[in-house]
């Protein structure tokens, strides 16, 4: 089994490094790509440890690449092939992803709804049951939830104003509960 450590621009020299469970990591072409992988016995288990190896193996590679694509935690693939397969349709965007972050930092900020009044769970600020409400206070609770969760964050104003122009990209990915 391997575990996909990243996505990387072709490294320029050899890279030597080891995984997070001290395996060889091994650097696979797959087409135009480049992937950094590491030969497993079982899938990394969900510990801060493993956690915390799997972080600095990735940023021991960024360090390598002048743009890498850190794959999530735990992901494996059963051999190179089933990883081919799995790529080839994304090939074109995780290239253009490549260009990109090239020569750039990531930084990943996750905003939670903390206002005790918010509505969660099909619940109103005042505990009351979405679906008893009638037609127009669904909708505007409806529209209240997705207008604090898209991207029209204003406790995030202040932040975009003073980023602006060292910002390349920006995703916003609407979550129900934290990680």
């Amino acid at each position: 089994m391997l575990v996909v450590y990243a996505i990387l621009a072709p490294p320029s020299r050899p890279i030597r490094r080891r995984g997070a469970s001290g395996e060889p990591i091994t650097i696979v072409r797959c087409g135009t790509l480049h992937v950094a992988l590491g030969e497993v016995s079982a899938v990394p288990p969900v510990t801060a440890p493993a956690l915390r190896a799997h972080d600095a193996v990735v940023r021991r590679l960024a360090g390598d690449s002048a743009a890498i694509l850190p794959t999530r935690f735990g992901t494996v693939v059963a051999d190179a092939a089933e990883l081919r397969s799995r790529l080839t349709s994304l090939a074109p965007a995780l290239r253009e992803a490549l260009t990109t972050v090239r020569g750039r930092e990531q930084m990943t900020l996750h905003v939670f709804d903390v206002d005790p009044s918010a509505s969660v769970a099909g619940e109103t600020s005042g505990g009351v049951s979405e679906a008893r409400l009638g037609p127009g206070a669904r909708y505007l609770a409806e529209r209240r939830h997705r207008w604090r969760s898209l991207e029209r964050l204003p406790e995030l104003a202040p932040l975009r104003a003073r980023l602006d122009g060292l910002v390349a990209a920006e995703r916003v990915e609407p979550r129900e509960a934290p990680p």
